[in-house]
């Protein structure tokens, strides 16, 4: 189990339909692409501190495209915010 098994993933991804926005389930390959790029970015942070990690290198380990990236997560800020979202999850 890990930290991202906690989170709400139905919130995860919102999908534009005929100009509105809906809710939609994420699709296991983005929940994957996202968990994955949350799991590097955990390292990546371990490691190196929040300053030193670079989207670059968090992307070079899992070989995502900015694109994923962002779509997941509009910033690095948001990414962490994130992770310690799903760590206060797992703590409570």
């Amino acid at each position: 189990m890990t930290v991202h098994d906690h989170i709400d993933n139905d919130s995860a991804v919102s999908t534009p339909t005929r100009g509105r926005a809906t809710q939609r389930r994420p699709q296991r390959r983005a929940i994957a692409t996202r968990d994955g790029i949350a799991s590097s970015a955990a390292e990546h942070f371990n490691t190196v501190g929040y300053a030193g990690a670079r989207i670059t290198d968090i992307l070079a380990t899992t070989g995502d495209s900015k694109r994923a990236m962002y779509h997941h997560f509009p910033s690095k800020e948001s990414l962490a915010q994130y992770l310690v979202q799903g760590w206060g999850t797992v703590l409570v």
